[in-house]
């Protein structure tokens, strides 16, 4: 898998930011986290059904750094795609 790199914190703009995760591996949960360390956002993504370990584990992470990247000019590009300029119908 091709491991995608963090954008700095969209929040302040910090680069000192971590991506970690934490399981439980009794219950077989886990939680992947990035925080920045300079204004303390975090952002979680937990998966707590089972078969973290054994394979959504690398899923998840793609998945939060994607979250994590995204900004709101390419949000708000994606939610346009495809619409016409002409409203009025």
């Amino acid at each position: 898998m091709k491991l995608i790199s963090l954008k700095p914190c969209p929040f302040c703009g910090s680069i000192d930011i971590d991506l970690f995760s934490v399981d439980d591996h009794l219950a077989d949960d886990g939680i992947w986290k990035i925080r920045c360390w300079d204004c303390d956002v975090t952002m979680e993504e937990a998966y707590l059904i089972g078969n973290y370990s054994k394979g959504d584990k690398p899923q998840m992470m793609d998945s939060i750094i994607r979250k994590w990247n995204r900004r709101k000019h390419e949000i708000r590009r994606e939610l346009t795609k495809g619409r016409t300029k002409d409203r009025s119908t």
